[in-house]
């Protein structure tokens, strides 16, 4: 009779335990409400691909919102005229949402270069603010065309490839590398210890950008990098890790002289030699930096990119 007793209770309890995590299921998929209003500025309606995007955040957050309780990532999504994803730029702000305050707002800049693909035409950007472990979106103030909690904040024209400002890679250089997933393409070169790339000099104003990656952590200790123009001295700087830099170098029409060619020299004070950092590597090349995009872009003109 007791053991009767025991089972029903125990099949009660077990009854009681499966609904207790079923209402735990449901409310963690319940809808999260943040006050906040995404304000992000393109530099660019129309641009061709393999172009610099400059993108300004602003989140503007109510000064009613209670704080958020974790650290959220923004997904940041190109949409074709169907709504296929063509690419993306999700990131982490620079200050993690968990600081975020009520009433304040957080602004910072980015730069995603338009990805190589065969897709021109206009593109849709959506943003949004999602948690990466259970991938739940905030719900946020603005445009939600979709319902999907990705808010509407612009559109961007793609154009052909500019071939007018292409870079010239001349000495200090490997060979271009490429991969694909599909429909992009992933290109890269690598840097000698010094190497020298030339462009058709535009005779105004001009933004020199470079988006690299340094490994400093196969080599230990931080990489000097220094850059010359016309072999004068440019900038330099150091790495201290090997995450992936952009840097944007404002140049002077004065600075680049009458020639109707400049020249761009980069120099590292040491190299990354696979052999010798990585077990079975049998690569015995002297790598300074991975190059993504190396560029010149002229004041108010279309800038040309690597290829």
């Amino acid at each position: 009779m007791l053991g009767k007793r025991s089972l029903k209770w125990g099949g009660f309890i077990l009854f009681v335990l499966f609904f207790i995590a079923i209402g735990c299921s449901e409310k963690e998929k319940e809808v999260v409400q943040a006050f906040i209003t995404p304000d992000i500025t393109l530099s660019d309606t129309e641009l061709p691909i393999g172009s610099p995007l400059e993108m300004s955040y602003k989140w503007m957050i109510d000064a009613q919102m209670p704080p958020l309780q974790k650290d959220y990532t923004v997904f940041v999504h190109f949409l074709d005229q169907e709504g296929d994803l063509v690419f993306t730029d999700d990131h982490a702000p620079p200050l993690p949402t968990s600081q975020w305050k009520p009433g304040e707002q957080v602004e910072y800049v980015r730069t995603p270069f338009i990805p190589y693909s065969p897709i021109v035409g206009e593109l849709k950007v959506k943003v949004g603010i999602y948690h990466i472990e259970s991938g739940t979106r905030l719900t946020l103030v603005g445009k939600d065309e979709g319902k999907d909690k990705a808010y509407l904040v612009g559109k961007v024209k793609l154009l052909p490839e500019d071939l007018k400002g292409l870079p010239v890679y001349k000495d200090g250089w490997y060979d271009l590398e490429v991969a694909s997933d599909d429909t992009l393409l992933k290109e890269w070169i690598w840097s000698q210890k010094d190497a020298e790339v030339s462009f058709v000099n535009p005779r105004r104003d001009a933004t020199l950008y470079l988006h690299a990656y340094s490994p400093v952590d196969y080599l230990g200790s931080p990489q000097q990098i220094a850059l010359y123009l016309n072999d004068q001295p440019l900038e330099s700087w150091q790495c201290t890790s090997s995450e992936d830099f952009l840097r944007k170098i404002t140049i002077k029409k004065e600075r680049l002289g009458q020639e109707n060619w400049i020249d761009i020299r980069i120099e590292v004070d040491k190299v990354f030699i696979p052999v010798e950092h990585i077990e079975g590597s049998e690569d015995t090349r002297e790598f300074g930096v991975k190059v993504y995009n190396l560029l010149l872009k002229p004041a108010s003109a279309t800038p040309a990119a690597k290829r």
